[in-house]
């Protein structure tokens, strides 16, 4: 949860971003979305893998994070705890929280060919980021493998995943929903 303190400490103070290099994980999650003037320089890769909505669409699927729980139960407290300061931060912020896993949901899932995943520039405006590239975004590692998949996606058809979104944490009761 340090990436959540770090994108608040940026947003709080208003801070400027410009992103080199990669940014992913939760610098892609906490710290990009946090502030109103985001800059992905031309090479740089911004992506996203998941987040704490993560095990609605598959789960934890990386034996390290396992390693750092005793327990089923501890990491379910982790995980509650994570969820709920995850949904603060981007309410905070003004973000859609659930650009962290749309690039898991069905539909978009099976279409995936990278562990990163971007949305076109319209599609990341809608789900309230202030992000500016400098030039197209970047899909590739300097080496010119694809490492970021970017999803093209009509307003329609994120307010369908959007909705289907919704439903499912309803029905999985995250935040205690009914």
């Amino acid at each position: 949860m340090s990436g959540i303190y770090l994108g608040e400490l940026v947003h709080s103070h208003q801070l400027n971003v410009i992103i080199r290099g990669v940014c992913a994980s939760s610098c892609a999650n906490y710290i990009a979305t946090a502030s109103s003037n985001v800059i992905v320089e031309e090479g740089a890769v911004l992506g996203w893998h998941g987040g704490s909505l993560q095990s609605l669409y598959g789960g934890f699927e990386h034996d390290w994070f396992d390693s750092l729980f005793t327990d089923k139960e501890s990491f379910k407290e982790y995980l509650a705890e994570w969820q709920l300061k995850e949904r603060a931060f981007f309410e905070k912020v003004g973000v859609n929280q659930s650009l962290t896993v749309l690039g898991m949901v069905p539909g978009l899932k099976e279409k995936r060919n990278t562990m990163l995943y971007s949305f076109d520039k319209q599609t990341l405006n809608l789900l309230g980021t202030s992000i500016k590239y400098v030039g197209e975004q970047n899909r590739f590692d300097v080496e010119g493998n694809e490492v970021l998949q970017v999803f093209q996606l009509s307003p329609q058809q994120l307010q369908v995943m959007l909705k289907n979104h919704s439903l499912r944490l309803a029905q999985a009761r995250v935040y205690g929903t009914n």
